[in-house]
């Protein structure tokens, strides 16, 4: 994702960074705070990872979870921006052929977009995929 949350503080960024290692990796909670990673980065880390969340099949229900935290929305946000770069879909679309990413990522948007101010979401935009922007336009209106 690169520096998509650099207008955010350190611990946003880190989450941002580590957020796919607890959900693709067995590493522990207990594990990234022995490694140094603060606390607040860990939560947020693991709201938006998904083996966390009730039923870790239901995408919907981890947005609206995600959702219901300000930091994690953020890295989600940056995360879906990310994963709706047309290389990125591509290598999803591969990688899981059965779950179309351009659908689920743009159905997520409406819900991660209204969490968080307005100017939150057009900082990571530009930052990251500003070919999302007109979409956040048409989602949250100036």
């Amino acid at each position: 994702m690169g520096d998509a949350l650099a207008d955010f503080d350190e611990d946003i960024q880190i989450a941002g960074y580590l957020h796919d290692i607890a959900e693709d990796t067995p590493i522990t909670r207990q594990a990234l705070l022995e490694m140094g990673v603060s606390e607040r980065a860990v939560d947020i880390i693991e709201r938006v990872t998904r083996r966390f969340h009730d039923d870790p099949d239901d995408y919907d229900a981890g947005i609206r979870f995600v959702a219901e935290d300000h930091d994690a929305t953020l890295v989600k946000i940056a995360d879906n921006a990310h994963n709706s770069l047309p290389e990125r879909v591509k290598a999803l679309a591969e990688k899981w052929p059965d779950k179309p990413p351009v659908t689920r990522y743009a159905d997520a948007r409406p819900v991660l977009y209204t969490a968080v101010p307005r100017e939150e979401v057009r900082m990571i935009l530009e930052r990251i995929n500003p070919y999302l922007i007109p979409e956040l336009d048409e989602i949250v209106p100036e």
